[in-house]
């Protein structure tokens, strides 16, 4: 857009959320410190004790849970990469290529509908719409279950019983 003189350098520079940009860079530090410190290898035992009697499909919506609860809490971008070391961790541990748990992640990261607070358009209409803290909750929460039992379900299928589709993702090895 610079390039094409759509938006002035100004704007450009008016237009980065340095808040985000903050906590992104912040996250990115702090998933660093969980990895080097052994907190993700715990997580991730804890993650498989909990989780692998259900299987793969255990693993992928615990995964979908853990990432979806710091959605909640914190910014999209910094959930991700707070939950990322685990599932790492989680993947190595069941012998599986890290890739296949990529895309519940992403979509975990991005399903915040239970709180106003974890995604920025959430926090946008939330003055103006005159909601309340519990209106995200009540709607939310069902939304975040739809979300992820889909999320769960579609990612059980396309990594685990028919791994040819995997191109479709562009995640081959």
């Amino acid at each position: 857009m610079l390039f094409t003189r759509i938006i002035s350098i100004y704007d450009a520079k008016k237009a980065v959320d340095f808040n985000v940009l903050l906590a992104i860079v912040a996250a990115l530090g702090i998933a660093k410190a969980i990895n080097n410190s052994g907190v993700a290898e715990s997580v991730a035992h804890l993650l498989m004790h909990v989780f692998e009697p259900m299987g793969a499909i255990g693993i992928i919506a615990g995964l979908f849970l853990v990432t979806c609860i710091y959605t909640e809490m914190i910014t999209n971008n910094a959930a991700a990469a707070i939950v990322f070391p685990f599932e790492i961790s989680v993947a190595t541990q069941m012998g599986i290529d890290p890739r296949d748990f990529i895309l519940t992640i992403t979509i975990a990261a991005s399903s915040s509908f239970a709180t106003p607070i974890g995604y920025q358009t959430n926090l946008m209409v939330y003055s103006p719409g005159g909601y309340k803290f519990s209106d995200y909750f009540k709607t939310g929460i069902a939304i975040n279950i739809l979300v992820g039992v889909v999320t769960t379900l579609l990612v059980y299928y396309l990594f685990f019983l028919t791994r040819p589709l995997r191109f479709l993702f562009c995640l081959s090895s």
